[in-house]
């Protein structure tokens, strides 16, 4: 890590615009966790983010990014008995066994489901700053993969994660 760099959320605009697509898409993924993160009100680690930068470089699998997150914060936590459970949950979701290639979108998407099973495509995009087209999209790639089920119809139903 560089240390003169600051690493600031508005870091990963730039793997957004100049990027290889794969890295744009990683990019886009990252920013949607760290803005899921500012809405609980948490603050953006520098560990955080070069991890991140990491994972858009190719650097680490999300698995590995997931499992040096989470080593992280479970020592932050370790020395500062305030940190929420709930708060580092945001951070690192646990990801279902079938979602071994998931992308942070959709795990994102996943974490939302989670808390609420009966949450709609709609707020699902409100919570994760993401159009309902995409919300769609990733709801639909997860069913398709038997990560995601709808139970009970669209009107009344609610999902469940297999």
């Amino acid at each position: 890590m560089d240390n003169d760099k600051e690493y600031t959320f508005h870091g990963l605009e730039e793997y957004i615009r100049q990027g290889e697509p794969q890295q744009q898409e990683r990019g886009k993924a990252w920013q949607t966790a760290i803005g899921l993160q500012q809405v609980d009100g948490l603050n953006t680690s520098p560990y955080l983010l070069e991890t991140a930068r990491r994972h858009i470089e190719g650097d680490i699998t999300i698995n590995q990014a997931k499992q040096l997150i989470d080593s992280y914060y479970l020592s932050k936590r370790k020395g500062n008995k305030e940190l929420k459970k709930s708060q580092s949950a945001n951070i690192a979701p646990t990801l279902p066994p079938k979602c071994k290639n998931c992308t942070l979108e959709e795990i994102a998407v996943l974490n939302i489901i989670q808390q609420d099973p009966h949450a709609t495509q709609t707020y699902i995009a409100s919570q994760i700053k993401k159009s309902e087209r995409t919300i769609k999209s990733i709801t639909a790639r997860l069913v398709e993969q038997g990560i995601l089920k709808r139970v009970n119809g669209k009107r009344n139903g609610y999902w469940e994660i297999s």
